[in-house]
């Protein structure tokens, strides 16, 4: 893709009827010349328009209309919601198969609480920038962007109760790795859900808890690698 253009769904945005869409996203702001959507594509204040009225204004604005099909694995359509239902359920490999490609997070490693290294487990952390998230919990996974090959790790993703945190937020523990990478670009790889997040009652009992994720990571990525 060479651009992505990110419309803002305001109260202005979701007012729009669909011949306001086209009019002034399509034609006025985008010079649409070809449109490619999905075959159950609507849009426009109370899902309005669809394909129809798109390949009717297309002869007036003098644009192409191309409809795509579903996609379908094991009968089941593939879709956004599904997908988003996967990685909720902490099914990772179903979101990768879906996808036609692994899970992954990207991001500048920035500057946390310092929480993480007073336990001995210091940690790479990443701003989801979203106030909801299908993630949520302790993974198993792949850190990109340090070398040539990807870095194990073991990652919690959501607000941090155990430490009354608020912000959503992913902190990744990279095992065996010891650097200074803040302000780094990494991609972080998700592959397979250890637990819920939880609140405990002290910091040595979080301790405790993060030495076991650590455990349970090598033990997972141990067992892939002799699959």
């Amino acid at each position: 893709l060479d651009y992505v253009f990110l419309a803002r769904f305001d109260q202005e945005f979701r007012s729009l009827t669909a011949r306001a869409f086209i009019e002034r996203l399509l034609v006025k702001q985008l010079n649409c010349r070809h449109l490619v959507i999905g075959d159950d594509f609507r849009f426009g204040c109370d899902r309005s328009g669809d394909f129809a009225l798109l390949q009717q204004a297309g002869k007036e604005f003098g644009f192409q209309v191309e409809q795509t099909p579903t996609v379908s694995l094991a009968e089941d359509r593939v879709s956004s919601t599904r997908i988003r239902q996967a990685i909720q359920s902490g099914d990772c490999a179903l979101a990768e198969h879906l996808l036609g490609r692994p899970f992954m997070i990207s991001g500048h490693v920035r500057h946390g609480d310092k929480i993480g290294r007073t336990l001995d487990f210091p940690t790479a952390n990443l701003s989801l920038n979203r106030q909801v998230s299908p993630l949520a919990g302790i993974y198993a996974v792949k850190v990109h962007g340090l070398g040539e090959q990807p870095l194990f790790g073991a990652a919690n993703v959501g607000t941090r109760p155990a430490v009354n945190g608020r912000e959503n937020r992913i902190e990744v523990h990279i095992l065996d790795f010891k650097g200074d990478i803040y302000g780094r670009r990494i991609g972080v790889e998700f592959c397979h859900k250890l637990r819920a997040e939880t609140n405990f009652p002290s910091l040595d009992a979080l301790k405790a808890a993060i030495a076991n994720d650590v455990l349970a990571t090598r033990a997972y990525f141990q067992r892939v690698e002799h699959d």
